[in-house]
């Protein structure tokens, strides 16, 4: 099993060490067991003790996918928020078949928003799946195309999204998304029909 991945065209990020990308693709080919120092999103600093699977690069940025002790559950980890990495002599043993980048790539798209959007793409699915990303959101099977479940910071950002993919689609919720895409409906509207001519409409 691979220790590194790209799922996307490299471009720059978030700067990281090399010696600490070095290290934690070697320790994920040698199956040992890394320690560092996390700081979360939030700015807080936790010791973390984490059986790596693999060192994954996506959208500018390097993750760390793994085992986390403290949370005995599989984590994801941006290594520019890590520091302290040192390789233990412990060794684990990866679960079979386990895929990093497929569950990074999973994993982002899960990221909490503020709304869940929830809306049937009338498409077959290959033209969802090329529409879609998977780290936006998620397609399953509709007797009208596919259902796609996204998050988005707003329902005003959901409407715009949706508008600019250029297919047929239902949403099925929430009501604040539908009342968004009226307003934007109106506000095409509008400017479609230019402003108001000044004065009074010519006599026929």
């Amino acid at each position: 099993q691979d220790s590194l991945g790209v799922v996307v065209p490299p471009q720059r990020g978030a700067d990281v060490d090399p010696s600490v990308l070095a290290d934690l693709g070697a320790a994920a080919g040698l199956r040992r067991r890394v320690r560092f120092v996390h700081r979360s999103a939030g700015g807080n600093d936790r010791q973390r003790s984490v059986d790596p699977y693999g060192v994954v690069f996506h959208a500018g940025r390097w993750y760390l996918v793994g085992h986390d002790h403290l949370r005995a559950d599989v984590r994801t980890f941006r290594l520019d928020r890590l520091r302290d990495v040192t390789t233990t002599g412990e060794r684990f043993t990866a679960p079979d078949g386990f895929d990093a980048v497929a569950h990074l790539v999973r994993s982002l798209a899960e990221v909490p928003y503020g709304w869940d959007v929830e809306v049937v793409l009338h498409v077959d699915a290959g033209a969802a799946r090329r529409l879609v990303a998977p780290t936006i959101g998620t397609i399953e099977p509709h007797p009208d195309g596919v259902l796609l479940r996204v998050g988005a910071e707003s329902p005003q950002s959901a409407a715009r999204h949706l508008v600019m993919m250029g297919v047929p689609f239902t949403v099925v919720g929430p009501d604040e998304v539908r009342e968004a895409l009226r307003d934007l409906a109106a506000e095409a509207l509008r400017a479609a029909d230019g402003p108001p001519a000044d004065g009074p409409p010519p006599s026929l």
